[in-house]
């Protein structure tokens, strides 16, 4: 007689695959704690190295900030400036060799004031105008120029401000518009005689 007994369930097997997950997630944690480890020994080993080039170049170093003012939108025949503000935030005394723009800046208007210490203007592309002026540490500069707008268009290019071979940049973007027509103008009007 055949025994009416079903199997005996087997254990549930476990997935081989579930311990090297396991395994892999373990080397995972292990090797980024070594990495974060090691650069941060790495950070504090140097620190003393940086600390000490960082102060033997600081006084050699040549410290600019400057900002500039420019109108957006100008009217043909306008007259308007570019205002250059400067500051010399390092610990030595620098020479500031020039300004320039870029000749397609230079289409959308003409000079009419140079900035004061001006020497020379070198035409070309840029357009650069020496200036070769000391600014002392902790001085303040401005120069100006004077400009008339040409015609409309907008120009686009960058200005310069140079210290010996460094160069300070700032895009310029400018719109000339045409000047707005005269309303025209009405012949007199003789009053009629009453009658």
């Amino acid at each position: 007689m055949a025994s009416s007994e079903a199997p005996a369930p087997s254990p549930p097997q476990e997935d081989p695959s579930r311990g090297t997950s396991r395994i892999f997630a373990i080397l995972l944690a292990v090797g980024f704690i070594l990495f974060v480890g090691n650069l941060v020994f790495k950070k504090f080993q140097a620190g003393d190295e940086e600390a000490t080039m960082t102060s033997a170049s600081r006084k050699s170093r040549t410290v600019l900030q400057a900002r500039i003012e420019v109108p957006w939108i100008v009217t043909t025949g306008e007259q308007f400036t570019v205002r250059v503000f400067m500051r010399n935030a390092g610990p030595k005394e620098f020479t500031l060799a020039s300004m320039d723009f870029e000749e397609s800046l230079h289409n959308g208007f003409s000079i009419v004031g140079v900035p004061d210490g001006w020497t020379k203007t070198i035409p070309g592309d840029p357009v650069e105008y020496l200036l070769n002026v000391s600014i002392a540490p902790g001085e303040r500069a401005e120069r100006t120029f004077s400009l008339m707008a040409g015609k409309p268009g907008v120009y686009r290019g960058d200005f310069d401000i140079w210290i010996g071979e460094d160069a300070t940049t700032f895009p310029i973007v400018l719109q000339v518009t045409p000047k707005a027509a005269a309303p025209p103008t009405a012949a007199p009007v003789e009053a009629a005689p009453d009658g």
